[in-house]
Parts: C-alpha cells; sequence; structure tokens
C-alpha cells in the first residue's frame, strides 16, 4: 500500500522503536535497514540529532509531530556522494491489529527546495547590494559641486 507514492514511509514498533516496516523509497534512501532492529542502533549517526527523542514523545503523548526542512547527514544508499540533505517528516502514532503501538514517518524529501530558496536569498542579497552601490553613485553625482573661476575656466 505504501510502495506506489514518491515519499519513504517507516513504522517502528514498541519503545526500542523497532522497524517493522520501510517502503521502497525508504529504503531507496535511507538503504535496506534490517527489520526488528532498535531504530538507535539501525542509525546510530543521529544519536546527538534529537530524532530518536521525537519518536520517543509521539510513542508517549500520541500528539502526531511535523519537521520541516530539517538536515540529516548520512550515508545515503541511493548517492554516491557524503552530505548533508534536507527531509520533512511527519512522525504519528499509529496502533496495529494487535492493539500494540508503534511510531509511523512519512518523509518527504526537500533537498532541491532548500537549495533553491537559499540561491534565491543570496541572489537577492546581491541585487540588494547591487542597487545599494547604484543609488550610493547615484547620489554622489547629483550632489557634485562644481567650482569655476569668474571667467568660468
Amino acid at each position: 500500500m505504501f510502495d506506489p507514492p514518491p515519499i519513504g514511509v517507516v513504522f517502528t514498533r514498541g519503545p526500542e522503536h523497532r522497524l517493522a516496516y520501510t517502503n521502497a523509497v525508504y529504503r531507496r534512501t535511507f538503504g535496506d535497514r534490517p527489520l526488528g532492529r532498535p531504530l538507535r542502533r539501525t542509525f546510530p549517526d543521529l544519536a546527538q540529532s534529537g530524532y530518536f527523542d521525537i519518536f520517543d514523545r509521539v510513542l508517549a503523548t500520541g500528539e502526531a509531530e511535523v519537521l520541516t526542512a530539517v538536515p540529516i547527514d548520512l550515508d545515503f544508499a541511493d548517492s554516491p556522494r557524503e552530505g548533508t540533505r534536507y527531509f520533512t517528516f511527519s512522525v504519528s502514532r499509529a496502533t496495529v491489529s494487535d492493539g500494540s503501538r508503534g511510531v509511523l514517518g512519512v518523509i518527504v524529501e526537500t533537498t532541491e527546495q532548500v537549495t533553491a530558496a537559499r540561491r534565491i536569498r543570496v541572489l537577492s542579497e546581491e541585487r540588494r547590494r547591487a542597487l545599494l552601490r547604484y543609488r550610493s553613485l547615484v547620489r554622489a553625482g547629483s550632489e557634485m559641486v562644481w567650482v569655476t573661476g569668474p571667467e568660468a575656466v
């Protein structure tokens, strides 16, 4: 059901957030991680990021959380280059048919949008500075005082 959409889907079970399901987009992006393994052991590189705390909080409270354009710095399975990529996450508590609870994560990569927005900000700042320089030159040119002798020489 979750494989056709162009979004990553992950489902974890229990307080250890053991991987129970990942769809094709998730596996292409983050690699084929072993099911049944706790999320913290699956992604040790993210231990300091605070993302695991979000899973804990959502499981405990039942309140969904959305993180927009958050940086993830990993070795990604679908890219030969290392580096930071940006994702928007929606994390919700889910209950399965046996009554146990877990966390459902829906993930959309937003790296292109974040990069484009940064480029737009840089270009906008460059344009603003050029306009300020132009205004300064026009102002200086219009305020120029000419001094000549009595014979206009």
